[in-house]
């Protein structure tokens, strides 16, 4: 497995640990910035950090940056921030990481064009399984706290 890909497997599950901890989520973002090894890490912190000061979410922030985020990882991280299980969401993420399921852009140094339909369409056919195992996982939790 090569470093980047490595460095963001290890992003998102800090980000998940931390907020699981209580920190709160503007001092988990700045910490694993200065923590960061790797540039596209820092930068993606910087952003998300300029993002939740300017009242948007982490998943609007990852809407802007399309060659590191395909549709499908935002879509969940939308869905974490919506029902209060984002720390759940961020291991899921790290999980499709690992798995291959997910692909940020820079973790194989592929030159991927924002805005173009079919690598979009392609990232969304090849992720169809975490979102159905988000789904799932969000029926489950609904079911657990007896949600009518």
């Amino acid at each position: 497995m090569n470093t980047m890909k490595q460095e963001w497997i290890e992003f998102w599950k800090k980000f998940g640990r931390m907020l699981q901890t209580g920190i709160p989520l503007l001092s988990t973002l700045e910490t694993i910035q200065k923590e960061a090894t790797q540039q596209p890490i820092k930068d993606t912190c910087r952003i998300f950090i300029e993002a939740l000061k300017d009242g948007k979410s982490i998943a609007e922030a990852m809407e802007g940056l399309p060659t590191y985020f395909p549709p499908s990882m935002v879509k969940m991280v939308k869905a974490g921030e919506m029902s209060g299980k984002l720390e759940a969401i961020l291991f899921s993420v790290a999980a499709g990481i690992e798995e291959g399921s997910f692909q940020p852009g820079a973790c194989e140094n592929e030159n991927v064009e924002a805005g173009k339909a079919e690598m979009e369409d392609a990232a969304l056919s090849k992720e169809e399984v975490p979102i159905i195992k988000l789904v799932n996982f969000l029926f489950a939790e609904a079911f657990k706290q007896k949600a009518s």
